[in-house]
């Protein structure tokens, strides 16, 4: 039987895309690393020798989703015109997609870690924005405040 074709160029690039691709689509209990492998179009053992365990592809694959939404916020929070109004919107898309993908296939254990960190890096951020509009700091931690703690209270999932 002949071996499939080894991807030669960026390897563990595509196989942490193909992974977070597929994690996000059917969560990480229904992920196999065989999975992401055919997906790669690579034999499993490719993906061992990149990645001890299946915990450790998925933690660097988060990685890249991490990367992503920090380069995001960072954009917004860079911005001469940075408003707490603009990056809360930009959180409540994230959110929506969040909910999209995380909900229902990944354990809620994965779910609060990722939340987590997004929150961490929102915080830093919203500082940045916040240091930028001293004169309406109140108003825009006011704002912040009540809308986040309204979303916590009607949140759609227990």
């Amino acid at each position: 039987m002949p071996k499939k074709e080894i991807v030669e160029t960026g390897k563990k690039d595509i196989i942490l895309s193909a992974a977070l691709e597929s994690f996000l689509e059917k969560g990480y209990e229904s992920t196999s690393v065989r999975t992401i492998a055919q997906k790669v179009g690579c034999e499993v053992g490719l993906i061992y020798y990149y990645f001890k365990t299946k915990e450790e592809l998925f933690e660097q694959a988060l990685e890249i989703y991490y990367a992503k939404a920090e380069k995001e916020m960072k954009a917004i929070s860079d911005q001469s015109d940075a408003t707490v109004e603009k990056f809360i919107a930009y959180l409540e898309k994230k959110a929506n997609a969040y909910k999209k993908f995380f909900t229902n296939n990944v354990h809620f254990s994965v779910r609060a870690a990722v939340c987590e960190k997004i929150a961490s890096l929102a915080e830093t951020h919203l500082t940045i924005i916040l240091e930028k509009t001293k004169k309406d700091s109140a108003n825009n931690i006011a704002l912040f405040l009540a809308r986040g703690l309204c979303r916590a209270i009607i949140r759609e999932d227990s």
